[in-house]
């Protein structure tokens, strides 16, 4: 069963899903399980949190710069513009 605490370094050595930019990602079943296991959850929710979660890391990792941001989320930069209205997300650190 896939474990919600799980560190980077156990990650690294789980099956894993596409690679970007050469580092790996969960696969998206690798949520069966949890569900499974939990029953239900607020999908919404979860998603809109990993969004929130993945923004504002983006924008640390390129100390605010909007447009490397959505270079690194593969995003347009008027979506991550429009994402950050909606979340209340500062580019100021």
């Amino acid at each position: 069963m896939w474990a919600a605490s799980t560190d980077l370094a156990d990650i690294s050595s789980q099956d894993k899903g596409e690679e970007t930019d050469g580092l790996p990602i969960p696969k998206p079943e690798q949520y069966k399980d949890w569900f499974l296991y939990f029953d239900k959850m607020d999908l919404r929710r979860h998603l809109s949190e990993i969004e929130i979660v993945m923004i504002e890391a983006a924008l640390e990792k390129t100390d605010g710069m909007v447009s490397q941001a959505s270079d690194a989320l593969k995003l347009r930069r008027t979506t991550l513009i429009e994402k950050m209205k909606k979340y209340g997300i500062s580019n100021k650190s």
